[in-house]
């Protein structure tokens, strides 16, 4: 609509210290926020934070499964400007009492539903669709297709590696999903006859059985294992293999889960 702030075209929720606490905590929905100053002064670097941000929320509202999150901005106004700004700010010292005494670049953080505690999204890490679609997607039930993944295999990923805390016998559990998943490849082989799919939804087993064979912590040395092949100088590694490996990337982040707690101070 002409005339509207670009934040609301982009699906993004704008709050502040009087508003924010009214819609907080939410009991069925993860809150995802981006901390920003109003003005940015024409900082580039600031600039490209927000509209990378924003860009991230239109996409994954229209383009990914987004049924169970909101995303919202608070955005800071010089100190003392008005009432709202002195509340705003205080709000800000209870997301992250570190905020006000930085540097003030944009951070984005997270809120559990029915948490009131928030978890910041890695300070140094890039802010574009894949990084965000792939934090998000690893601390809640969201997820936006990227490369190589299949929803309905990410959504047993989750199973795999976050419902099985919740049971009594977890190796009886994860045998279940797994022999549930290697259904759903015979499924859609049959159904779809696409080799490229059926390789991708195969990949889904091999690591659902090499995390059952090898732990948890096989999922990300093997994430870092890929990643130095694909960013590697190898020319002997061709660009569609390079593809494929990233690919599988891809899909090892569907299994990645972070602590139950992020302490900021470790990030």
């Amino acid at each position: 609509m002409k005339g509207r702030n670009p934040v609301e075209k982009s699906c993004v929720l704008l709050v502040d210290g009087a508003t924010f606490p009214k819609l907080m905590p939410h009991q069925n929905l993860t809150t995802v926020v981006m901390v920003a100053l109003e003005e940015d002064a024409g900082d580039y670097g600031v600039i490209s934070m927000k509209e990378d941000f924003w860009a991230f929320a239109e996409q994954a509202e229209f383009a990914g499964n987004a049924d169970f999150v909101r995303f919202t901005q608070v955005s800071l106004e010089p100190p003392g400007s008005s009432t709202s700004a002195v509340e705003t700010a205080k709000l800000v010292d209870s997301i992250d009492d570190t905020y006000l005494h930085g540097r003030k670049s944009p951070r984005i953080y997270l809120y559990q539903p029915g948490s009131m505690v928030a978890d910041m999204y890695p300070q140094y890490s890039s802010i574009n669709v894949i990084a965000l679609s792939r934090w998000l997607s690893q601390m809640s039930r969201f997820y936006m297709g990227v490369p190589g993944t299949i929803q309905a295999f990410y959504n047993l990923a989750r199973k795999y590696v976050l419902d099985v805390r919740t049971v009594d016998d977890p190796v009886q559990f994860r045998a279940d999903v797994l022999a549930e998943t290697n259904e759903m490849v015979t499924t859609i082989d049959a159904e779809l006859k696409s080799e490229e799919y059926t390789d991708l939804a195969r990949y889904y087993v091999k690591t659902m059985e090499r995390i059952a064979e090898r732990g948890d912590e096989y999922v990300m040395a093997e994430v870092l294992r890929l990643e130095e092949l694909v960013s590697g100088a190898d020319i002997k590694l061709s660009a569609e293999k390079r593809q494929v490996l990233q690919k599988r990337v891809n899909i090892l982040h569907n299994f990645v889960t972070f602590p139950e707690r992020v302490n900021k101070d470790e990030l």
